[in-house]
């Protein structure tokens, strides 16, 4: 058994990234549930039908914090439609089977996924499709009582995402100027794409509806070497009264439950 919660924040594992030993989704619940986690995250959750993913959850008594909406294609490189010029339809399409997943997981977060830039010179049109989009997707979330969260992603791991700066994200969700539109922050994107991470934290908190972690540059487990002082960041959600979860978005170093060892050793600081 592993501690559900780090120096009072709950945690929650993104079953696309941990516990890959298991082949199937649904042993993937099982084997949180199993280590005492409370809550997940799943990423993508549409390579099983709604209903076997509700009676496995249910049957764990796991809450399932997030989902994002589907990316399309990923043999074609596809990684969401929110900002592609053309692809409205399939926008919208996405977003109505991610708010039917969610209602039945009694889920009240979705990543919106942007998708990429191919053309630089069109940049302009995909910031018009994009605020259009969200706009057209705050009344389908505020009926279904869900809010749908934009995560700015570094270039680095996802070349040619739309969204990939923080101030750019702050405006649209400005512009949007919906409750059922907000910021997912992830530290780990945070530090690559703009470092400076107390100010930033401090800065865009107000619009943050949910937190990931992950140890910069290999994402591996927060404690392992690398550029960010999770003791102090853990520390600094904290102060800053963050109610919400953090999710666990990163790539275990050797296995899943091995690498989860770092909560009790960081918890202990």
């Amino acid at each position: 058994m592993v501690p559900s919660t780090i120096k009072g924040l709950r945690i929650c594992p993104n079953l696309n990234f941990l516990f890959q030993e298991e082949s199937s989704l649904l042993n993937r619940y099982a084997a949180a549930q199993k280590l005492g986690f409370k809550a997940v995250e799943t990423g993508n959750p549409y390579v099983n039908a709604v209903d076997e993913l509700r009676r496995v959850k249910d049957d764990c008594g796991l809450e399932q914090v997030l989902i994002n909406t589907p990316v399309g294609d990923a043999s074609k490189g596809e990684v969401g439609f929110a900002s592609l010029p053309g692809k409205e339809h399939q926008f919208l399409h996405g977003l109505k089977t991610a708010v039917q997943y969610a209602t039945s997981l009694e889920c009240k977060l979705i990543h919106i996924m942007a998708g990429l830039v191919m053309d630089p010179s069109l940049v302009d049109d995909h910031n018009k499709t994009y605020v259009n989009n969200l706009k057209k997707a705050a009344p389908i979330l505020e009926a279904a009582g869900i809010v749908g969260i934009i995560e700015p992603i570094n270039q680095h791991s996802v070349p040619g995402y739309y969204l990939s700066d923080y101030d750019k994200a702050v405006s649209v969700i400005k512009d949007v100027n919906s409750s059922h539109i907000g910021l997912l922050l992830d530290v780990f994107h945070l530090q690559q794409i703009k470092g400076d991470v107390t100010h930033s934290l401090n800065e865009y908190f107000p619009l943050v509806k949910h937190v990931q972690v992950a140890q910069v540059p290999d994402r591996h487990e927060p404690d392992t070497p690398g550029e960010l002082n999770y003791d102090y960041v853990f520390n600094l959600l904290n102060k800053l009264n963050y109610s919400g979860w953090v999710g666990l978005e990163y790539k275990p170093a050797s296995t899943t439950e091995q690498g989860l060892k770092w909560i009790e050793r960081l918890g202990n600081h």
